[in-house]
């Protein structure tokens, strides 16, 4: 091994920094819970109908993208647009009115 994989590197996310070993901890603890719970009916029944959404959501951006002559590029972009809540930092017009 090399002296550098032998360091103990750490992630940044949202701006904090995660060691590899707590992140590696945190994966070892979920990991069997999430295993019986995608094993179990319900986790299959519930993946089931989220990939029949996403497969319809994909096959409408799809559609959308090819009336409107995007490449593919651009429909991964739109779909990446598309899974980013619009109402996440805005205001609601209705509240902000003054009776």
């Amino acid at each position: 091994m090399s002296k550098i994989s032998n360091v103990k590197r750490k992630r940044a996310i949202d701006g904090d920094t995660i060691p590899d070993d707590a992140i590696e901890a945190l994966a070892r603890m979920l990991y069997p819970a999430m295993v019986a719970y995608f094993e179990s009916e319900e986790g299959r029944r519930e993946f089931g109908e989220w990939k029949v959404l996403k497969e319809r959501e994909n096959k409408l951006i799809s559609t959308e993208s090819e009336r409107d002559g995007l490449s593919a590029r651009a429909r991964v972009a739109k779909t990446e647009r598309a899974a980013i809540p619009t109402s996440v930092g805005k205001s609601d017009k209705k509240s902000e009115r003054v009776a």
